[in-house]
């Protein structure tokens, strides 16, 4: 995902991966520095570490819908009109 990030941000400002990570590098942050409305500057950090997963196995045990299977009969085909 880090690297997802400084390629979108590289093929943006034209430049290499290395090139944007030397830029906005802040250890292993990558943080971006901007301007707020008010003109004060400001930092994003747009990476450090990732995301975790979040599991949903708890909402889904009561629930049967995804359980029963979906199907669905059609009529057979046929190349005359009735």
């Amino acid at each position: 995902m880090k690297y997802s990030i400084l390629k979108t941000l590289g093929r943006k400002q034209k430049r290499t991966v290395g090139q944007i990570l030397e830029k906005y590098r802040d250890g292993t942050d990558v943080v971006i520095p901007y301007r707020d409305n008010k003109g004060n500057g400001k930092q994003r950090v747009w990476y450090n570490g990732g995301f975790k997963c979040k599991r949903f196995t708890d909402i889904y045990e009561d629930n049967q819908y995804d359980k029963t299977p979906n199907t669905m009969y059609l009529p057979a085909p046929h190349l005359w009109k009735g």
